[in-house]
């Protein structure tokens, strides 16, 4: 049987672009074609504009573009955020989790998290949230309360999570006992 220390897993979670992006990038697009008709009869401003206002909604949409990268190994959950354009994307580290640390993950909503949520509601210094999901509805979220490591170091984190079912159990081999679905008890 493999060793948790050995354990290795990897999770995508693409982020879904929101109503309010998708809106603002209309507007801009809309703005872009306004400034192009009104740059043909008002002069080289407005061709500048349209130009600018182009290359800002590209910008835009770039920065929109966010996925998550979950690495397990072990116990230490490294979270890699991946955003920009398709061509040039940018990386960067995150979140960092001590999996050791957990004190309960379960399915968002679920009242085994309620005692946890209000322990920590109030903490001081205050408690650092990370929201690590697709924001898709569809989607079982996941929310762990622990300890943090690293920057985090000292405070309590609570994160939301989306893992698929390799993770999920590459998860509840690395926090036994402490991974609930339901009150009766972990699976």
């Amino acid at each position: 049987m493999e060793r948790i220390e050995d354990m290795r897993c990897t999770h995508n979670v693409q982020r879904v672009i929101s109503v309010q992006a998708r809106i603002i990038r209309a507007l801009l697009y809309l703005a872009v074609a306004a400034f192009t008709v009104i740059g043909a009869f008002g002069g080289l401003y407005w061709g500048v504009l349209a130009v600018a206002t182009l290359v800002f909604a590209w910008y835009y949409m770039g920065i929109a573009r966010t996925s998550f990268v979950y690495q397990l190994a072990g116990k230490k959950l490294r979270v890699q955020r991946v955003s920009g354009f398709v061509s040039r994307p940018r990386t960067e580290e995150f979140a960092q989790f001590d999996l050791a640390t957990i004190k309960i993950m379960a399915l968002e909503g679920s009242p085994l998290l309620e005692g946890e949520e209000e322990a920590t509601r109030s903490l001081t210094p205050k408690r650092i949230t990370y929201d690590l999901t697709s924001h898709d509805p569809n989607r079982d979220v996941w929310v762990m309360f622990l300890d943090g490591s690293g920057a985090d170091a000292g405070r309590r984190v609570k994160a939301y999570v989306e893992l698929s079912p390799e993770m999920l159990k590459c998860v509840r081999r690395a926090a036994p006992g402490r991974v609930r679905e339901d009150g009766h008890g972990a699976y």
